[in-house]
């Protein structure tokens, strides 16, 4: 779902600024904004199967109001449309949906229908009449229509707190079955609009149908009326726009959403649709264009498209907002060792480069053959990027190439940016997805974890180590060499670190246990054939190998002075401290400072908390820091930035990276160790939602930026 924006923006003018809302514990379940453009309204389910309802301010985040409706969940929401009206619909999707008005400035309920089974279908949308109209003579603040299954109802709200409806009469061709009505829009002298799940438009007044169009190939999803022009947009899944008048609801035009967006980041597939879900003009708020209407859809893009008059079909700009892994959660994030690059992958099967930072966002993306479960950049320039697949495949892809252009998605395979593929073609492991990839500290071996347990070591081809200003792709096919396989794991490897001599590796996996391992014979020559044409690929030979090459260190002691280059496994010594006994599935990611002599590491936790804390911190004792609740409510990766400016965050559902400023505060004092040791009283990074005072330092960190 999707509503206007304030207009507001951030002190440097910034037309990507964003703010966030944070007081949600719990799925945001329905939204609405208020006609003045300055309040929000939105729903969470609530304990005790009740709703609890936010009205709050769109630019400064405060609470105004709360309204507790104990009959369920809340599943729509929608203002009066008078600029300085009290009330707000409240549509429960409990049994019976009931329906109630609230005064909100008031926190009073008004009036309440429900709890027969006339009301028994669930209701998809609400909407008020525009101001001056009504239905039955009464004031278009009174007078309301919703939308659901089987149902269009009229309500009125009469003096002495009684709501009453009338159900909109179908005629019988509309009757069996009676379709779903998915969005209602109210025009004028009591006429409305209401779109289906067959694509048809159908006009009331009141409760009489006028008239039905065939707007769309599939559900109509949304509608936005435009009263000071006399029009009305309408979208849904075929990702058309149509521009219809008032008048008789003649058509003015129509914009696939997929044309607009042809060479862009978010271009869908060859013959696949970009279905929209939610649309809102943005006309009516400060400095929005006359024409300018925002769209969502169904792949987690928002954008903004405008245009002159009612030539809707030639749009004079569109502005890609964000856009986001639109399949699940970010499953992959990885950040580049020498620009403000993160790389994320997802069950999307795409793999996304961002800006961090910067206003530009997103600057490229790549589709893989299957879901991306892990991303590694090179180590040094970071040249190439390391991608493993749900299918078991790992490919290296020049990086460079990946990042020196903007456009549409490219595939990695067909693209010329796949330098080599290893286990790319392995029938009898297709299951067994890659769930962890690692360089070395020099760049010339990478090591891979698997779903099965185990972990192998390959060297990379000579080509791969070229000097800034050589050409690194490999001519004519390189050679990959797997130099051992680590067994004996029975879960899903989750991390893995290399120390800095590429000597030894340390493990962790789903079972929460931690390995070491040590490289110790030359492994296997593995020669290539071709995966999509052009690109080198590894592959094992024919009789599989032993767990050779690369053996279990049993004495951890023998590994007690190695120095790592990278600190990713959450059970390691210097991490232990960041959890509580038998709660070690808490953390999900830990990460620390890429700059020399690091001594801050960000941990991701299962509750969705970004805590910062002094590195090493091998006692829970000194888990002393700055923690933030990300909005997404779920933290599942994490990684500083090359510069150690910026956190990069990913987790939830919405697949949304969240990036954060980290801000230097050396007023934060630590618990003495009870060991000697130079981590006491260290500098703190810190950062936290919007304005909010930490109560480790009293100090307040904003929010930089969501990418979605």
């Amino acid at each position: 779902m999707l509503q206007g924006r304030s207009g507001a923006s951030d002190a440097d003018g910034g037309l990507r600024a964003q703010r966030f809302f944070t007081r949600h514990g719990q799925v945001v379940q329905a939204l609405a904004a208020h006609p003045d453009g300055e309040r929000v309204a939105s729903s969470e389910g609530f304990e005790a199967g009740g709703g609890r309802v936010f009205v709050w301010h769109a630019e400064s985040l405060t609470v105004l109001a709360t309204v507790v409706s104990r009959a369920g969940p809340v599943g729509v929401l929608a203002f009066s449309q008078r600029t300085g009206s009290k009330l707000l619909t409240v549509c429960n999707s409990a049994a019976h949906h009931p329906v109630a008005v609230w005064d909100w400035q008031k926190q009073v309920l008004l009036a309440e229908e429900g709890g027969d089974e006339a009301l028994e279908h669930t209701i998809l949308d609400a909407h008020f009449w525009p101001k001056g109209h009504g239905v039955g003579g009464k004031s278009a603040d009174s007078s309301m229509v919703t939308a659901g299954v089987a149902h269009l109802r009229f309500w009125t709200l009469r003096d002495g707190g009684v709501l009453s409806n009338r159900r909109a009469s179908l005629p019988p061709a509309l009757q069996d079955p009676p379709p779903t009505f998915v969005c209602v829009a109210c025009l004028e002298n009591e006429l409305c609009v209401a779109g289906t799940d067959a694509g048809l438009l159908l006009v009331w007044a009141g409760p009489v149908l006028v008239r039905q169009v065939a707007a769309h190939d599939g559900p109509a999803f949304a509608l936005a009326v435009n009263q000071a022009e006399r029009a009305l947009l309408s979208a849904g899944a075929d990702g058309v726009l149509r521009l219809w008048g008032f008048d008789s609801l003649q058509a003015r035009g129509s914009l696939d959403i997929a044309h607009v967006l042809a060479g862009s980041t978010a271009e869908p597939r060859a013959g696949e649709r970009k279905a929209i879900e939610s649309i809102e003009w943005s006309r009516r708020y400060p400095g929005a264009p006359k024409n300018s209407v925002v769209v969502a859809t169904g792949d987690a893009d928002i954008l903004e498209v405008e245009w002159e008059g009612v030539d809707i079909e030639e749009p004079r700009e569109v502005i890609l907002h964000v856009g986001a892994h639109a399949a699940g959660p970010v499953t992959a994030l990885c950040t580049h060792p020498a620009q403000r690059l993160a790389a994320s992958g997802g069950q999307d099967g795409t793999i996304r480069l961002w800006e961090i930072g910067g206003q530009n966002l997103m600057c490229a993306m790549l589709r893989a053959p299957a879901a991306v479960l892990a991303l590694d950049f090179s180590p040094g320039e970071g040249s190439f990027l390391c991608a493993g697949l749900a299918d078991g495949a790992v490919l290296l892809l020049d990086a460079l190439a990946v990042a020196a252009e903007m456009g549409p998605p490219r595939d990695c395979i067909a693209s010329g940016i796949l330098l080599l593929a290893v286990n790319a073609t392995r029938p009898s492991r297709r299951g067994e997805g890659a769930t962890c990839v690692r360089f070395s500290a020099a760049g010339d071996a990478l090591a891979a974890g698997f779903t099965d347990g185990r972990v192998e070591v390959w060297v990379l081809p000579r080509e791969l180590g070229a000097k800034p200003g050589e050409e690194p792709l490999l001519e004519g096919g390189g050679v990959a060499r797997l130099e051992g396989m680590a067994t004996g794991q029975t879960a899903a490897v989750t991390s893995i670190d290399w120390d800095v001599e590429g000597r030894y590796l340390r493990t962790n996996n789903s079972a929460g246990d931690l390995d070491l391992w040590e490289r110790t014979a030359p492994g296997y020559h593995v020669p290539n054939s071709l995966y999509g044409g052009g690109a080198g690929v590894a592959t094992e030979a024919s009789a599989e190998p032993r767990s050779q090459g690369v053996m279990r260190v049993k004495r951890a002691a023998a590994a007690r002075d190695v120095v790592w280059a990278t600190s990713s496994c959450p059970l390691s010594w210097s991490s232990l401290g960041t959890f509580r006994s038998g709660q070690e599935s808490s953390v999900r990611a830990v990460a620390r400072q890429q700059c020399a002599g690091a001594r801050v590491q960000a941990v991701a936790m299962e509750d969705g908390r970004v805590r910062l804390l002094p590195f090493p911190c091998p006692d829970v004792l000194l888990a002393r820091g700055t923690e933030l609740l990300l909005p997404t409510r779920e933290a599942s990766h994490v990684a500083f930035s090359f510069d150690d400016s910026y956190i990069v965050a990913a987790g939830g559902s919405d697949g949304a990276l969240v990036v954060l400023r980290a801000v230097k505060v050396c007023s934060v004092h630590h618990p003495p160790m009870q060991q000697k040791s130079s981590c006491c009283r260290r500098p703190y990074y810190l950062c936290v939602v919007q304005s909010v005072s930490c109560p480790e330092s009293g100090s307040c960190l904003d929010f930089l930026s969501e990418l979605r």
